[in-house]
């Protein structure tokens, strides 16, 4: 049939949407108007509106098949079985290189077991003091005190003896050879000893800090520093620097070298010197190392041929070359001064002075694990309730010993704490896009009068716990999560003791779905009626079928964002693909021949 007359609404009206829908036509692509092809054969099978996989299938090719070989069309997971490598972890797998054996923070938890969690020992106050200068030290089956301007020992931390002898000013400084015990109080040196409960001043040279290492006794007053072989006698090496404002803080040990640190004003560094071949003397200080501007150094501690360095900022790890040259390992910061060590065994204690805002103590480092070059494994410790600066520590009777300025001498406890927490950094899964948390799971050994709770954390808010186990004898729990939607999750536990034993925790795993921040992931199956002319409603509208069919061809070639009206509805997408089946012939106007057909268009939505 050969159609002469004009219709009575034009095909395309242009824009990016037509007004045509729905009044005329049921869908428009890019403001063109659209018939569909509604015979049941065509319109049942292939009009329809359906979801993209979310998740690419996958398979697994690894030797060792483990949590990646689970069905990611399950839940995805994310877990942790073992917290050895410590803390300082803020994000647990943004990126290739985190750890999973790492965790943000902890408190009160005991992380170096491998493979599991407990609560650790809790600190009793041994004496109390006002003081800001508290100081102890070890000598023979003796713990010495400093308090203010007394000083005091014991055998067991619970009866306290003063030394007499001694009625001077405030002590400024003390250390011990094992046997002797020296102390300053900025004009003198004395000694006492484990066979004497007296003092005796032993030398008139001005010191404030006194230090014995490597069989030598140092001492430091202003910017000079001086070894004394002899007390009474002259020192073998009187070093001033060439600062007078320098001021020395620490002395240590390294294998082959004795370091002394000191600072002026906003600049620290760390001097090297070796004993003489003849032993007689000590070689003049070189630098060995230096610390960033601003960074002041406030205590040194050698160890097992390392040096750590304590600053205003945090702790820092070192090693030495041959000549006793450092490398200064990064910066891990406590928010307070550093003026504490204690080794023992593969362990390093330090100070972490006002760890939060109800304790001060201790935390720990593992010199068997390094998370980064330079940088051991750390964790919070032993912790005290209160507020005051790490002076010192110990370990006195296999028990890790502090001093609290302010407060007094702490030991730590054989009973555990009353309860801690350990917080797992943030968790994306890998995806920048939204997620929906849906169970807790937390594996345990058997409770026996213990209990822990698991609280999670959405896009850094507030944590909400979810779940609480106290049953005994129970080995696990999984804990519904509300369906917590949001692109960050943190795992805390909160481990208590009860009936003298607290909860070990072996295992968590978080489970999760995602969803796509871009919208719903879906495809619209359309089938468009091609013909000229187009009976709609009991009227023809015209339809230039080749054109038509090169406009679709086009947008799916430069995959041009338009919109598509479906009914009332509109999306946003892309034309992803098509294909025209035409079932017959037209006779054009202009005697030409024609098809009609219908054009399946797949549009995928994408917001």
């Amino acid at each position: 049939m050969t159609i002469t007359a004009l219709f009575d609404t034009s095909y395309y009206t242009g824009g990016t949407t037509t007004s045509d829908v729905p009044s005329i036509y049921p869908v428009a692509i890019n403001g063109r108007p659209y018939m569909l092809d509604t015979t049941p054969e065509t319109f049942y099978v292939r009009w329809n509106h359906e979801t993209i996989q979310f998740l690419r299938q996958q398979s697994d090719t690894s030797n060792a098949p483990a949590e990646n070989s689970l069905n990611p069309q399950g839940y995805w997971r994310r877990a942790q079985d073992s917290w050895h490598h410590g803390a300082g972890q803020a994000y647990r797998d943004r990126d290739s290189q985190a750890d999973t054996y790492r965790f943000r923070t902890s408190k009160g938890v005991d992380v170096w077991t491998r493979y599991q969690i407990g609560l650790l020992p809790t600190t009793t106050q041994k004496k109390s003091a006002s003081n800001s200068n508290l100081y102890c030290v070890v000598a023979g089956s003796r713990i010495y005190f400093v308090d203010g301007a007394n000083l005091y020992y014991s055998t067991d931390l619970s009866s306290w003896t003063a030394v007499t002898g001694y009625s001077g000013t405030t002590i400024s400084s003390i250390c011990s050879d094992g046997f002797t015990v020296y102390f300053s109080d900025g004009a003198n040196i004395w000694t006492t000893n484990t066979s004497t409960g007296a003092a005796t001043s032993a030398d008139t040279k001005d010191a404030t800090l006194l230090r014995y290492v490597k069989g030598r006794l140092m001492a430091a007053v202003g910017n000079h520093l001086y070894n004394i072989p002899t007390l009474g006698s002259a020192a073998t090496l009187d070093y001033a620097h060439q600062s007078s404002a320098f001021t020395w803080v620490d002395c240590a040990e390294g294998n082959s070298v004795i370091y002394a640190a000191g600072y002026v004003g906003d600049k620290s560094s760390i001097y090297r010197t070796a004993i003489k071949a003849d032993g007689t003397a000590l070689d003049i200080p070189v630098v060995a190392g230096t610390l960033p501007d601003g960074e002041i150094v406030r205590a040194i501690r050698g160890y097992l041929g390392f040096l750590w360095i304590g600053t205003d900022k945090g702790v820092r790890f070192c090693e030495a070359d041959a000549s006793g040259n450092l490398t200064v390992g990064p910066i891990i910061a406590t928010g307070a001064a550093v003026k504490a060590f204690e080794p023992q065994s593969n362990f390093m204690w330090f100070g972490m002075s006002n760890y939060d805002a109800t304790s001060t103590g201790l935390g720990r480092m593992d010199l068997t694990t390094f998370v980064n070059t330079d940088q051991p494994a750390y964790a919070s410790d032993l912790m005290v309730t209160g507020q005051g600066e790490v002076t010192s520590a110990a370990t006195f009777t296999n028990l890790r010993v502090l001093t609290v300025s302010g407060l007094g001498i702490y030991a730590e406890s054989t009973s555990l704490v009353s309860s801690g927490t350990i917080e797992s950094g943030q968790i994306g899964y890998g995806l920048p896009d939204s997620k929906i948390s849906a169970f807790l799971d937390v594996k345990s050994s058997a409770l026996a009068g213990a209990s822990y709770s698991a609280a999670l954390s959405v896009d850094g808010g507030t944590y909400s716990t979810v779940g609480t186990t106290s049953t005994s004898g129970s080995t696990g729990s999984s804990f519904p999560t509300n369906q917590d939607e949001g692109n960050l999750f943190e795992v805390r536990l909160t481990l208590t003791a009860g009936g003298g034993t607290g909860p070990t925790i072996t295992r968590w795993t978080l489970k999760s779905l995602p969803t796509s921040s871009d919208g719903p992931a879906e495809i619209l199956h359309l089938p468009l009626l091609l013909a000229n002319p187009l009976n709609i409603r009991d009227k023809e509208y015209a339809c230039d079928v080749q054109t038509e069919l090169n406009n679709i061809s086009s947008l799916r070639a430069t995959r041009q964002i338009v919109t598509c009206q479906v009914l009332d509805t509109s999306y946003t997408g892309i034309v992803l693909d098509f294909k025209f089946f035409p079932y017959g012939l037209t006779d054009e106007s202009d005697g030409s021949w024609g098809m009609k057909g219908t054009c399946l268009v797949d549009f995928q939505r994408i917001g």
